[in-house]
């Protein structure tokens, strides 16, 4: 027969604290003579209590039951609550401190990683060595020759000549190569003829295209051009500065060409010198970036010009090469220069006579030049 268990004011009361705290307590029911509770049931709903028409008997509940049902009301009151602070626990996770930035310092931060990644890159860059042949060609303007040449009246016409000249380019395999005299009949015809591009071409205007810059595009692109201006005989005169990038490793360097003022009388000597000092200043600078420079040109003095370009500026030539010396030997030195700076690693210097046939009144001199990858 069913026994019923009698529940008093208080344990109801306790009963109903603990339902409060989130913890369902099932129907409170005895068996045998032994109190138990179901929790099992998490559902904060109030328990139901079983009763018949006996549990309205104001007979007391038995003291062992009582305090049966205290104990366990207790214990599930306690489990309750821990499981409520478990449910309420904060996990912190480290994170970064969020800073409102004003549009000049998110510009500066840009700029900071920018810098960090051209380093990065640029270090990566000089792991891939370089070779290219560069060369340098005085032209002989073509003011100067043909039928109404001022001083070459006797040397054929720069539309006879030129052909050749890029005839000579292309069969030295030249990647680069500084021109002097070259005015924009020759400049058009050079460029036509050897596929190569120029600065500054006419971007100085078509009455300084003489100092330009031949380049094969198939090697290198153009990154950056400008000039330094010498006095050239009885004026002022752009000299080339051009900084170009190796398609096939990325590398970058300057390339300087130069025509320097002709003459030994003192106002010609005096400009003379005076544009090799500009030119070891501006060479000298543009080393502080760290790329190799390269320098072209017709320097109108041989032995004065090791002493005042070569040695101020740190570079090396390739006509002190042994190769050279054999051939020619120490004292023939020509007026018409290829130098480099010291990191530039030389070979197969090459002298073409080109006064015999009166292609010009210069030679033209190509040298093979390695840069080696950075240590």
């Amino acid at each position: 027969m069913k026994r019923t268990l009698r529940i008093s004011t208080a344990v109801l009361a306790t009963l109903l604290i603990v339902a409060a705290l989130g913890v369902g307590i099932g129907r409170l029911v005895t068996r045998g003579g032994e109190t138990a509770v179901d929790t099992a049931d998490t559902q904060a709903a109030v328990p139901s209590v079983t009763t018949s028409p006996r549990a309205t008997s104001p007979r007391a509940t038995s003291p062992r039951a009582a305090a049966s049902a205290r104990a366990l009301a207790t214990k599930a009151g306690a489990k309750a609550r821990r499981l409520s602070r478990e449910t309420r626990r904060v996990h912190v996770v480290p994170g970064l401190r969020l800073v409102r930035l004003t549009p000049a310092e998110i510009a500066a931060r840009k700029a900071r990683v920018a810098a960090l990644k051209a380093e990065k890159r640029a270090k990566e860059l000089a792991s891939h060595p370089v070779s290219l042949t560069i060369g340098t060609l005085n032209v002989l303007g073509s003011q100067h020759t043909g039928p109404h040449g001022d001083d070459h009246r006797g040397w054929p016409s720069a539309s006879w000549r030129t052909p050749r000249q890029a005839a000579y380019i292309k069969s030295h395999g030249v990647d680069v190569v500084g021109l002097q005299e070259a005015q924009p009949d020759q400049l058009n015809g050079l460029i036509a003829d050897t596929g190569f591009k120029a600065f500054p071409g006419y971007q100085f205007g078509a009455q300084d295209t003489d100092n330009s810059i031949l380049y094969d595009p198939s090697k290198f692109e153009f990154v950056s051009g400008t000039s330094f201006k010498i006095v050239f005989m009885h004026g002022p005169r752009p000299q080339t500065v051009l900084k170009l990038r190796d398609k096939a490793t990325g590398r970058e360097m300057y390339f300087v060409n130069m025509h320097t003022s002709a003459g030994h009388d003192p106002g010609h000597t005096r400009t003379r010198h005076a544009g090799m000092a500009t030119a070891v200043n501006y060479i000298n600078a543009l080393k502080k970036q760290g790329l190799p420079v390269f320098l072209t040109g017709d320097m109108n003095d041989r032995a004065p010009f090791e002493s005042r370009v070569l040695g101020p500026a740190d570079l090396s030539a390739p006509i002190f090469g042994p190769w050279h010396q054999r051939i020619y030997g120490r004292n023939w030195l020509a007026v018409d220069w290829i130098a480099g700076t010291k990191d530039v690693q030389w070979s197969d210097y090459w002298v073409e006579i080109l006064q015999r046939r009166k292609i010009s009144d210069h030679y033209f001199i190509t040298a093979h030049a390695t840069i080696p990858a950075a240590g």
